[in-house]
């Protein structure tokens, strides 16, 4: 499945995982299927549902809504500091999954 292999979330028991942790693995997720559907819309593939059913899955998986996650990048927007420092964790993470 395609999802499956984008999907990075670790639930582990030692650590307390914080709204913010949980909105970045959404995010890394998030960037990691937009990735993979461009390759798919690259090979002429443009199937806009599979799109839909996919961020359906990772809202799901991380125990998001859409609009819960619209409103917390609103949230994020208004507060630069804090956006750079979610987003520069983001860009951490994908670049530690391309190292390994």
């Amino acid at each position: 499945m395609l999802l499956a292999e984008g999907c990075i979330s670790e639930k582990s028991e030692d650590r307390t995982i914080t709204a913010n942790d949980s909105l970045i693995s959404l995010m890394v997720d998030i960037h990691l299927t937009e990735a993979r559907l461009m390759q798919v819309r690259a090979r002429g593939d443009n199937d806009d549902s599979l799109a839909s059913r996919l961020y359906d899955s990772l809202f799901k998986f991380h125990n998001f809504t859409r609009a819960s996650y619209e409103n917390r990048l609103k949230e994020l927007t208004s507060n630069p500091e804090e956006y750079v420092r979610t987003y520069d964790s983001v860009i951490a993470r994908i670049e530690r999954l391309k190292k390994d």
